[in-house]
């Protein structure tokens, strides 16, 4: 792979959305994408790997475990030290619930069902200095 590409790291409970969303990224953005199934395998990923350029998180990684989420993940990811961007990807869009989650240091939140995702990448990505 090139070096140059943008790493995207993934995380999303959905099979299909983390297909789906990977093959937009590859060819909206040409990105290197690794995606993983929770927040804690993304985590585990952290001791075996050279870190990517953005983290990409869902909220509810399992909905009988509301803890189990990409709020929980990307604080434990600070707690590591590790100051990867991240941005939540998720289906709330209220504007509280944005407002909250920026303040758990996400740089941004994108609607996955609505927002224009690798336009909005776009912006993301150049905003952090990548591409």
């Amino acid at each position: 792979m090139e070096s140059n590409k943008i790493k995207i790291w993934l995380a999303d409970d959905s099979p299909v959305y983390r297909t789906l969303i990977t093959q937009e990224l590859r060819m909206g953005l040409g990105a290197e994408v690794k995606t993983f199934p929770d927040g804690d395998s993304l985590i585990a990923a952290y001791a075996k790997n050279s870190p990517p350029d953005l983290i990409l998180l869902d909220f509810h990684f399992d909905f009988d475990d509301h803890e189990n989420n990409g709020s929980r993940t990307l604080r434990k990811l600070r707690e590591m030290g590790v100051q990867t961007p991240a941005v939540l990807v998720t289906g709330v869009s209220e504007p509280e619930f944005v407002a909250e989650r920026k303040q758990e240091d996400f740089i941004d939140v994108i609607d996955k069902f609505h927002d224009d995702m690798i336009g909005h990448l776009k912006e993301i990505i150049s905003s952090i200095g990548k591409k």
